[in-house]
């Protein structure tokens, strides 16, 4: 699976490795910020609505990556526990049945998850 990259604020600074096209990365940070910028119009045109779900997803895999409920309901994932999943206010991780958040991030931690 194709790891994802980091997600890059406009303006930070990053080391360039040696076999980088440069014209390549100078069209993608021009592309970024025409999203930025079609993002905060106030005009709804098809790019700004675009731009704006475009960059709605981008902060949802941001709060998916640092979130810890996130991380250990993915850790949970991986290691095979299927549902996790919210049902009337418990937790359920395969057959086990939680009532909080917290338990669910231990139970996690008991199987090895690190956060």
């Amino acid at each position: 699976m194709k790891r994802p990259l980091p997600n890059y604020k406009i303006g930070d600074v990053v080391p360039v490795p040696a076999d980088a096209d440069m014209n390549l990365a100078q069209i993608q940070m021009q592309k970024r910020g025409l999203l930025a910028r079609n993002a905060n119009s106030s005009h709804r045109s098809i790019a700004g609505i675009t731009a704006k779900r475009i960059m709605a997803g981008i902060h949802e895999d941001e709060h998916r990556r640092t979130d810890p409920f996130e991380r250990a309901q993915t850790f949970l994932r991986r290691r095979g526990f299927v549902p996790v999943c919210a049902i009337e206010g418990r937790f359920r991780v395969g057959r086990h049945t939680f009532a909080s958040r917290a338990e669910v991030i231990e139970f996690a931690q008991s199987k090895g998850f690190e956060g």
